[in-house]
């Protein structure tokens, strides 16, 4: 179990709209940004198993979530 209110991870292209989505969320204390980190694929599992649900484009991570059972919203990348 992570504690945690929100996980963000994505490509090191991601980081400014990243931020302004921790903004427009009135920056939560309880979040982790892995913003252009690349987890070991252990702790990615675990955070997935620990989530209520995954929000993301269509990667590695959306599927791995939808092979645990947990809801997901892929978000189309325009």
């Amino acid at each position: 179990e992570t504690d945690l209110d929100f996980i963000f991870m994505g490509s090191a292209a991601e980081v400014a709209s990243h931020t302004e989505i921790l903004k427009g969320l009135g920056q939560p204390e309880r979040h982790e940004d892995l913003t252009g980190k690349i987890p070991r694929l252990e702790d990615l599992l675990g955070y997935l198993a620990a989530s209520e649900g995954y929000v993301g484009k269509d990667s590695g991570a959306l599927h791995l979530a939808a092979a645990l059972g947990v809801p997901t919203l892929s978000i189309p990348l325009t």
